[in-house]
């Protein structure tokens, strides 16, 4: 598969902190903003920082409600390193390598929309993060809204509970009280 790197997602808990590090120390600049329902009824807010030319893009992504699937799992422990997509020519190619390497995916096929389709792994051990592959055609930049929200939905299926959370289910099941902190 030959390939280039086309993004990174970071979660954060704090989009301002995170954009003043990118922007102030490493003189990244903000090209975009946007917020996508997704499929809780909560909001993620993303914020796309990019290097001189377009040549790096960094995505920054906040749950907008503390509530959210997406806060507690994403970034219940800090910033996380989400994912890194990387871009391909053919992504049926590249999807079909994949499969027969037994790389895990969330989904058996890309997510579309005009101009781009894109394809997660779930969580590779060896790297310690989610890939995506993505594919543009006829000069896409940017992301689609569908595209986030159905790769946003496929992503939180795979990711575990945090452990205070699972231990706080536990007990409701078994009709204790949560201790008070």
């Amino acid at each position: 598969m030959r390939a280039r790197i086309d993004h990174l997602l970071i979660a954060v808990p704090d989009i301002e902190a995170a954009t003043r590090f990118w922007t102030e120390v490493i003189g990244l600049h903000v090209s975009g903003e946007y917020t996508v329902e997704i499929h809780d009824g909560s909001h993620v807010y993303c914020r796309v920082l990019e290097g001189e030319g377009h040549d790096f893009t960094i995505v920054l992504g906040q749950g907008v409600e503390e509530w959210s699937e997406y806060t507690r799992k994403m970034t219940a422990n800090g910033p996380v390193l989400h994912h890194i997509a990387t871009a391909v020519e053919d992504i049926d190619a590249a999807t079909a390598e994949l499969k027969a390497k037994d790389v895990p995916l969330m989904s058996d096929r890309p997510v579309e929309a005009e101009g781009l389709r894109q394809i997660f792994t779930q969580r590779i051990p060896a790297t310690g993060v989610v890939h995506e592959i993505i594919q543009r055609t006829d000069g896409r930049r940017g992301f689609a809204s569908d595209n986030i929200r159905e790769l946003v939905h496929q992503s939180l299926e795979h990711l575990p509970e945090p452990e205070a959370e699972r231990h706080h289910r536990a007990l409701d099941r078994a009709g204790a009280a949560a201790p008070v902190a």
